[in-house]
């Protein structure tokens, strides 16, 4: 299984609460920079309308994508690879450097930077065609590596840098014991760029003759996404990716806020018993709690020593955020 990093989940329901880049966006603040909205594939549900249901183990599995690094050659006699920077798990696979484990803030030195997206240095090489180097980052849909549909979506909108001339192939994921591994893949161009890509536009090596497959299969049984470098030649091959923007065709493009100015704001979110507030406004702001699944469950116009009342919402974990002309601010908090 792959090892995979990041703390805290954040499901969304198939209509996303964000209006760019839906399924990933670095101007989402610390709390939402390195999550990926999925619809669910559990019915989560329970509690009175407008209350967060009781998200259990099952379903906290089951909601909310997963960041991973990924070294395909670690079982190839003579290739090799690397990501710069990352960090191993004890069994020596790659782990993305996102966020702390404590509070969710984003962990300075890693893979998500204010000026370059979700970041990697990507190096590999390979033997030959039959035997490549491949390295790479992405995500799984679920944190159980459940398969779902994105057929709907049409395709991918993606805001992104690569600074090498050599190839970067974006991989769409699927159940590969049934497939085989010869998935599809789309080619990222070099430099900056902001592309909506269609799933039309994704092609196949087709060197796997003992499975016959189309793009649909990839689409209809969705397991990850995957960034990567796939070096068939002994001479290394690779670059910096950054990803700033991942959403469906036409969300793409609007100007990122960066985490550095979320961070500098002196807001923060207070909570006292069921009472929350938040110290620190200059200004009238508006405050909003999110539950997992992307519904806004309280909303509330806030200044100075305005406090909100959340007695009516069920135990477990929210997002709050707090948005007005001289602040945004995203902070979990943890109702009891």
């Amino acid at each position: 299984m792959i090892q995979k990093i990041a703390m805290f989940g954040l499901a969304a329901a198939a209509t996303s609460v964000f209006a760019a880049g839906s399924l990933w966006s670095i101007s989402e603040g610390k709390n939402y920079s390195y999550q990926v909205q999925t619809p669910e594939v559990l019915a989560c549900t329970g509690g009175a309308p407008s209350k967060m249901a009781d998200y259990g183990a099952a379903c906290f599995q089951s909601t909310g994508g997963w960041w991973f690094a990924y070294d395909a050659t670690k079982d190839l006699a003579g290739t090799t690879a690397s990501i710069t920077p990352a960090d191993k798990n004890a069994d020596g696979t790659w782990k993305l450097i996102t966020t702390s484990e404590e509070d969710g803030s984003i962990l300075p030195g890693g893979n998500l930077d204010a000026s370059k997206g979700l970041w990697a240095t990507m190096k590999t090489t390979g033997v030959s065609g039959e035997v490549p180097g491949v390295v790479g980052i992405g995500f799984n849909w679920t944190k159980a590596e459940t398969a779902i549909s994105i057929t709907s979506n049409g395709g991918y909108c993606v805001a992104y840098s690569w600074d090498s001339a050599d190839e970067l192939q974006m991989e769409l994921g699927w159940d590969s014991k049934t497939n085989g591994d010869d998935t599809w893949f789309f080619v990222l161009p070099s430099g900056s760029k902001t592309l909506d890509i269609t799933w039309a536009q994704f092609g196949q090596e087709n060197w796997d003759t003992n499975h016959s497959t189309t793009v649909s299969t990839a689409t209809d049984g969705a397991v990850s996404l995957k960034f990567r470098v796939k070096n068939g030649t002994t001479s290394e091959m690779g670059g910096t990716f950054a990803l700033s923007e991942l959403g469906k065709p036409g969300e793409c493009g609007a100007a990122p806020s960066a985490i550095s100015d979320v961070k500098a704001v002196s807001a923060k979110v207070m909570l006292n018993g069921r009472t929350l507030s938040v110290a620190g406004l200059t200004a009238s702001a508006t405050v909003e709690v999110v539950n997992l699944r992307g519904q806004v469950v309280a909303s509330q116009m806030m200044s100075g020593s305005a406090a909100m009342n959340l007695s009516s919402l069920d135990a477990g974990m929210y997002m709050v955020r707090v948005q007005g002309k001289s602040v945004n601010y995203t902070q979990k908090v943890i109702l009891k």
